[in-house]
């Protein structure tokens, strides 16, 4: 089996819109079907709709120190953007 995940966690970490990011989600899921991806041969899912994503993503954040995320490029740019609000 071939497993397509529609990543969307991230896009709820900043402000957005909430009908906006469940129509752009649900249009990503239809591009995959649109490109050819047969659902009966492969798996689509939706990230924001597999609890234990998020659930994982508590308990990593809860165990993971300060200094190790101050030193990833992506928390750096995320904490330029936001300021003293961004947050794991």
């Amino acid at each position: 089996d071939t497993y397509f995940c529609v990543v969307d966690l991230h896009a709820v970490t900043a402000p957005h819109n909430a009908k906006e990011l469940r129509e752009s989600t649900l249009s990503a899921a239809a591009v995959y079907l649109a490109a050819g991806i047969d659902p009966k041969k492969s798996k689509i899912f939706i990230q924001s709709h597999v609890k234990a994503h998020s659930e994982l993503c508590w308990l990593l954040s809860t165990q993971t120190p300060m200094g190790w995320l101050e030193r990833m490029i992506q928390f750096k740019e995320k904490a330029v953007k936001q300021g003293d609000s961004v947050g794991v």
